[in-house]
């Protein structure tokens, strides 16, 4: 069985790969330079650390483990559990550079205000499908 240092450093890994999928990319496409380093900066870590924690040369204590949850939008404890690999397969990847700097935006505004921003985004849904219908409607009615 896994022991505690390896649990959070798996986990550690986990939110790499999903700060990796929300990576914001430059409006050129540019390819992504330096996510160790911004995925330390997220953490509050240097880089240097970073490396180390990876490397195994250091192990995440449990102070640095409620600070990456916090830091990362966690529940205090997440980094403790084994966290189910399928939940990570189902959820949906932004799979293109406009679609990983949309994530971001709105993450950055629901951190920002999480019941306003949720209430407009469900508003927005609301009308775009309501559009959609009514596009289906026509092209039925007009066949």
């Amino acid at each position: 069985m896994a022991d505690l240092a390896d649990i959070r450093l798996a986990n550690t890994a986990a939110l790499f790969e999903e700060f990796k999928s929300t990576a914001v990319v430059g409006p050129a496409g540019d390819e992504l330079k330096g996510l160790e380093a911004r995925f330390a900066e997220q953490l509050r870590i240097s880089a240097s650390y970073w490396s180390q924690l990876k490397s195994r040369n250091r192990q995440i204590g449990e102070i640095l483990a409620r600070q990456f949850e916090a830091n990362c939008g966690k529940p205090q404890g997440w980094l403790d559990q084994k966290q189910s690999l399928q939940e990570d397969k189902t959820a949906p990847v932004p799979s293109t550079a406009d679609e990983r700097f949309l994530v971001q935006m709105l993450l950055t505004c629901y951190r920002m205000n999480p019941t306003s921003v949720k209430q407009r985004m469900l508003e927005l849904m609301e009308g775009e499908l309501a559009k959609a219908q009514q596009q289906k409607r026509k092209k039925t009615n007009g066949a």
